[in-house]
């Protein structure tokens, strides 16, 4: 029974205690702003992108508080940006779709961007402007 609880516990606390170190390691390490994205999942041109684009227009209809609006924005311009990198790598820079998600990925800023003057937050719109700097500069 004792020992049934110590691996118990080992088995819940091993991967927090990884997950930290990971952390730790990789901010210690860190000195120049970088910009990481995420796998975007589906991409434009796949056939089930429309249900991507529909879930997210759904979850925007759903959020209501403003600075909850604003993080919904940015999470979906960083998923753009994510779409955009995949696309550039399987496509090139000429296709239709790296134009128009670039378009979107325009669009979902701004409406950060609105929301953060409409706000008075100064700060964070020029840290939203900074990384829309660096991620037209990547792109």
């Amino acid at each position: 029974m004792k020992t049934t609880l110590i691996a118990f516990a080992v088995l819940i606390l091993a991967p927090q205690a990884l997950y930290s170190q990971t952390t730790a390691s990789t901010t210690a390490t860190s000195t120049a702003p970088t910009v990481v994205l995420n796998a975007p999942g589906v991409v434009p041109g796949d056939f089930f992108y429309f249900a991507d684009r529909l879930i997210e227009a759904l979850n925007e209809f759903i959020t209501f508080r403003e600075e909850s609006k604003a993080k919904v924005a940015l999470e979906h311009a960083q998923e753009r940006a994510a779409e955009i990198a995949v696309v550039l790598e399987t496509k090139g820079v000429s296709s239709v779709e790296v134009r128009d998600t670039k378009e979107d990925f325009d669009k979902e800023i701004m409406k950060a961007s609105e929301i953060f003057k409409a706000r008075g937050e100064v700060e964070n719109n020029k840290g939203l402007e900074e990384s829309n700097k660096m991620l037209k500069e990547a792109y």
